[in-house]
């Protein structure tokens, strides 16, 4: 998941940095080019979502299959055996985190929604598939919002790109299989936590919790040396990149981070972002300043 984030966000930086760039060349050079809007239709939401839900319409019928049966079925969390305030305590399969032969897989709010799906339906499968592509179809909706603020391309080709992320094949196996909830709910936390960030021109402060990298760091007591010196690290580093902050980007990640512990990335994904835009910026300023000796 970082490594194809992490690609997603250099090649639209890329792209945007590149129009940019041929964009002021053009105007240095007399000529014309077009301008494209910066606000795409609201109903092309509507039709990458729309899109995103016909494609997985076949995933409906499923049942629950393979790591469905322990982490639903089987999980006393889901279906009301334990107490609520134990979905917090327990891992993803519902076995508490302090049991030796616990799993460490943290992602309470994806069981909670497991558990509000039993509550209306029981162990009736469809309704467990639709909250999942519903899901899909509010994440493609958003990667489509990023592409509007990232890339200054047609309203056409940004349309394209929602559809392609839309029904890519990537997604099959998070959307079709019901447990696979905690991939899709955490990617809309990225997607939102960057969409967020994008959108206020702000960005946020330090957020760090558990991944399963850290299990051995966090399970064990003495392993807070290894946290804390890497929350400072990582505090100092975004505390560097900007003076403001906003709050908004670190609490999605962090709901993200409730789902499943790989919505981590979100934080170095906007760190790098940054970073990236910076140097872009630079250049651009570099560009005019030798256009400038030039004349």
């Amino acid at each position: 998941m970082l490594r194809y984030l992490s690609l997603a966000v250099l090649v639209l930086e890329e792209l945007n940095g590149t129009t940019r760039r041929f964009i002021n060349l053009r105007r240095r050079s007399g000529g014309t080019c077009q301008s494209y809007s910066s606000m795409i239709p609201s109903r092309y939401y509507c039709i990458v979502a729309g899109v995103a839900i016909t494609v997985n319409l076949n995933t409906l019928n499923g049942d629950f299959v393979y790591d469905d049966s322990q982490a639903i079925i089987a999980n006393g969390d889901v279906s009301g055996r334990s107490s609520l305030w134990r979905i917090f305590s327990d891992d993803f399969w519902g076995t508490p985190l302090s049991h030796p032969g616990s799993h460490r897989s943290y992602r309470p709010l994806t069981v909670l929604t497991f558990r509000l799906n039993y509550m209306l339906s029981g162990l009736y499968p469809f309704s467990y598939h639709l909250v999942n592509v519903i899901c899909h179809a509010i994440t493609s909706a958003l990667f489509i919002a990023l592409t509007d603020r990232l890339i200054e391309i047609s309203q056409i080709l940004k349309l394209f790109c929602g559809l392609l992320f839309a029904v890519h094949a990537v997604h099959a196996e998070a959307v079709a299989s019901i447990v696979g909830r905690a991939d899709v709910l955490s990617t809309m936390c990225v997607l939102g936590a960057f969409y967020v960030h994008l959108r206020n021109e702000l960005f946020c402060g330090l957020l760090f919790a558990v991944h399963a990298v850290h299990a051995e760091a966090v399970a064990s007591i003495v392993g807070r040396a290894d946290v804390l010196s890497t929350m400072c690290v990582l505090g100092a580093f975004y505390v560097h990149l900007r003076n403001e902050a906003t709050f908004m980007p670190i609490l999605i990640s962090a709901v993200g981070l409730l789902c499943k512990e790989t919505a981590i990335v979100s934080l170095p994904i906007l760190a790098l972002y940054c970073f990236i835009k910076k140097v872009v910026v630079w250049e651009g300023e570099r560009m005019d300043l030798y256009a400038l000796g030039q004349d």
